[in-house]
């Protein structure tokens, strides 16, 4: 079976889901990856060139940061 990926992203993970967590207001996944796919441009021998990717990674709260960069979640 072929998992589709989103056109224009950086990677996907084939997974099977094995267990369900409820986790206050969402909900925790358990899965077991199968599959792992990267665009080779952006991605080296011990993981992602940060200077290629920009890569969205969360801190806290509404506060995210993209490599050399504080990006802040507009409240509702």
């Amino acid at each position: 079976m072929s998992v589709p990926g989103i056109q224009g992203s950086y990677g996907y993970m084939e997974c099977v889901l094995s267990n369900t967590i409820k986790a206050g207001e969402c909900d925790l996944f358990i899965c077991e990856p199968k599959a792992i796919h990267v665009r080779n441009d952006l991605y080296e021998k011990y993981g992602w060139n940060l200077r290629k990717a920009k890569i969205l990674l969360h801190m806290r709260g509404r506060v995210f940061v993209i490599p050399g960069k504080l990006v802040f979640a507009k409240k509702d």
